[in-house]
């Protein structure tokens, strides 16, 4: 019996966590804007740079609220080819790093967590993959929210 109950609370487990990370593909983006989206939807992005190549452009949003889940953060708009393709949200203090932290483990699930003593966290989706990685020195956070989609087509693989 305890077996079963075991099993029982493991898929239960596993099937929740699950229907978790469809949310985050079903967001498909971060706020109001979704991945793939045209760089011309939104009018208020601002460029700060360019990479070599030119392919990936660099943007901050003039309008944009600097606060994600209760804690100060700074959001830059990865744009491949005039499309968004990444989010990069970076915590302003520890105390927003683990609201942040919260907040994705909670609408998410708990991630994937690697090795246990770092707070590097990983949630793959089907079209979106988000990640979660606090520095050890400062407890300050960095969240990558990235279109695989995108990001097959920055490499030249969308074709498969």
């Amino acid at each position: 019996m305890k077996k079963i109950l075991f099993i029982l609370i493991v898929f239960v487990s596993f099937f929740s966590n699950a229907q978790k990370i469809t949310v985050l593909d079903d967001e498909n983006g971060f706020r109001d804007i979704h991945f793939g989206d045209s760089l011309s939807l939104y009018p208020t992005m601002k460029a700060f740079e360019k990479s070599k190549d030119s392919n990936f452009t660099y943007y901050r949003k003039t309008d944009d609220s600097l606060v994600f889940v209760e804690a100060k953060v700074d959001i830059v708009y990865t744009f491949y080819k005039g499309q968004l393709s990444t989010v990069f949200v970076h915590a302003l203090d520890s105390l927003g790093s683990r609201k942040i932290l919260n907040s994705l483990q909670k609408s998410y699930g708990p991630g994937y967590q690697q090795d246990k003593y770092m707070e590097t966290y990983l949630w793959y989706g089907r079209l979106v993959n988000l990640s979660y990685y606090e520095n050890v020195n400062t407890f300050l956070a960095n969240v990558y929210i990235s279109s695989i989609k995108m990001q097959l087509k920055s490499e030249g693989r969308d074709k498969y």
